[in-house]
């Protein structure tokens, strides 16, 4: 039977057949999820002021007030006469 030298133990038999191990891309490896597709089963989620980001939240339950076109175009504004005077 062949064998195969490797300076830690005497010998390893190298036709010795280890078990199939089927993985799937969610499966777990050494303690470590390595993928999912679905941003729902992602751990540590990212947060707006403490609330997770999951599911469909509004402005509201985020705490977040939406802006109106006004508002957005007035800080646009301020942003290019900003760029301009660097």
């Amino acid at each position: 039977m062949p064998t195969l030298d490797i300076g830690i133990s005497p010998e390893i038999d190298i036709l010795e057949k280890e078990p199939d191990i089927e993985l799937e891309v969610n499966d777990y490896v050494g303690g470590l999820n390595i993928g999912t597709n679905n941003y729902e089963n992602l751990n540590n989620k990212p947060k707006v002021n403490g609330v997770e980001l999951s599911g469909d939240k509004s402005f509201e339950e985020l705490g977040v007030s939406p802006l109106s076109n006004l508002e957005i175009m007035e800080i646009i504004k301020r942003a290019s006469k900003n760029q301009e005077g660097k």
